[in-house]
């Protein structure tokens, strides 16, 4: 449980497979966990630890380019950390195939509704998403009011909680804990745990309902409770 590999989530629904962000970790956790196939990649924002497996994307891209949707600053932070993707230029080698569009509001993948959820990560302004009666939320340090009224009648939250000690751009397991409590969600769990903490250890200490999430975790929720357009 001590050991943690970048934090992501992959989400099976009717509308396919949809994966948040991809990290560097990206390939090992495809492996372990049989992802042969992506609808589409969703992004919170731009740091490495979020978009360092967008260059293993070849393999999932021979049959189409893989849809990867992010807001404008990461569009560009993207293309210019991959620019060898992008460029016109041929390589050898082959290229994975990504088909980079920007969200501004909800949107739809194959019908299924996406509702960005801004949130600060330090200064930066970042999103988490809702996608039915489901919230994910990464890397926030502060949540605003609007965007806690987006999170009305959600049943599930992932949240993130670095360490006990306060940090000055993550939430700290205790501040998760505040945020989770302004919400209706039934089963939280603390995501983007670094290294100084036991799992052990906090699984005695949070309070219901809120349990440290692990790799491999997974839950079912309604993809279509609370849809937002």
């Amino acid at each position: 449980m001590n050991t943690r590999l970048r934090t992501s989530a992959w989400l099976e629904t009717e509308a396919g497979s949809i994966l948040i962000d991809c990290g560097p970790d990206f390939r090992q956790q495809a492996l372990q966990h049989g992802i042969s196939e992506i609808s589409a990649i969703v992004l919170t924002h731009h740091h490495a630890d979020h978009i360092g497996g967008l260059s293993e994307l070849r393999p999932l891209s021979r049959l189409h380019p893989v849809r990867v949707y992010a807001s404008g600053h990461t569009c560009t932070i993207v293309q210019n950390t991959f620019s060898y993707i992008f460029s016109e230029k041929p390589t050898g080698g082959g290229l994975p195939r990504i088909d980079l569009q920007t969200f501004n509001g909800s949107w739809n993948i194959n019908g299924l509704c996406i509702t960005p959820l801004p949130v600060l990560h330090g200064e930066d302004r970042i999103h988490g998403f809702r996608i039915g009666d489901m919230a994910y939320i990464t890397d926030a340090s502060f949540i605003p009011e609007s965007t806690f009224e987006l999170l009305s009648g959600i049943r599930y939250l992932v949240i993130n909680g670095l360490r006990e000690k306060p940090h000055a751009t993550h939430f700290s397991i205790a501040q998760a804990c505040h945020a989770a409590a302004r919400t209706s969600a039934q089963h939280v769990w603390i995501t983007h745990i670094c290294h100084l903490v036991d799992h052990a250890a906090i699984s005695t200490s949070l309070p219901p309902p809120v349990s440290p999430g692990y790799d491999g975790l997974g839950f079912e929720f309604d993809e279509n409770a609370g849809a937002r357009q």
